[in-house]
């Protein structure tokens, strides 16, 4: 095949965005592996105990993980099944109501 040219390798300890993007991406890998192991019953639950600071950052994530969509789909393309995601939004549609 044809070799690739157009990328090239960024040491994040000099790039803060690669940082930042370093910190959003363990985020969100948290945030999903508590989703994938949570059912409604059990968000709602954990939602009643958070500050109103806590929720305003959940809002926040939504936001963010929506605009990403809007964006460019390939932004949120992951391995995971249909079943997976749709799951995941459902419970994040539900934090975001109760936020």
């Amino acid at each position: 095949g044809e070799k690739l040219s157009n990328f090239k390798f960024i040491d994040s300890k000099k790039e803060r965005l690669i940082q930042i993007s370093d910190v959003w991406v363990g985020l969100l890998g948290k945030l999903f592996a508590e989703l994938d192991q949570s059912k409604p019953e059990m968000i709602m639950s954990k939602m009643e105990w958070l500050t109103q600071e806590q929720k305003e950052c959940i809002r926040i994530i939504n936001l963010l993980i929506d605009k990403a969509e809007k964006l460019h789909r390939g932004l949120i393309q992951n391995a995971n099944s249909i079943g997976m995601i749709r799951h995941r939004g459902a419970l994040l549609s539900l934090m975001d109501k109760l936020s």
